[in-house]
């Protein structure tokens, strides 16, 4: 990764821990793990057709590169979590893993969609993130700037 990439990174996390430490809600990890789990809860959980969970995700997925933009990012936000609560190794693997796959089979137009919605790469990732996070830190409400349905 170059460097202007690296300190566009860096310096977006960091924005990030000091803007959301203000809160009076979350503090730290946790609040970037609730803003994890309701990010995921709107891309991917937000409706339900026939027993069917989807979320907005699935429809910004039908527009080319846009759908697979979000989904990095989200990707490097919780990758970024992952390193933050030291989840071992080799279950950020497999997250690595699942975006991999994610990322592969969106860039196949309409197949990839479905696959996408089917495969919900990010919520098997938030699994993995829950299983290794202390248990203190798990959110119990939503940070104030999201809005509450």
């Amino acid at each position: 990764m170059g460097k202007p990439r690296r300190f566009f990174l860096q310096n977006f996390f960091s924005f990030m821990d000091k803007s959301l430490q203000r809160s009076s809600t979350f503090n730290g990890m946790n609040m970037h793990l609730a803003i994890a789990t309701h990010l995921v809860d709107f891309f991917y959980n937000q409706f339900t057709f026939m027993n069917f969970k989807f979320g907005l995700y699935s429809l910004i997925d039908l527009i080319p590169g846009i759908g697979d933009v979000v989904s990095l990012l989200l990707a490097v936000y919780m990758i970024w979590i992952a390193k933050q609560l030291e989840v071992p190794q080799g279950k950020v693997n497999r997250m690595i893993g699942n975006i991999i796959l994610d990322l592969s089979f969106g860039a196949v137009p309409l197949l990839g969609d479905v696959v996408d919605t089917l495969f919900r790469a990010h919520v098997k990732n938030l699994e993995i993130l829950k299983e290794h996070a202390p248990k203190k830190t798990v959110p119990v409400s939503r940070p104030r700037f999201i809005a509450h349905n």
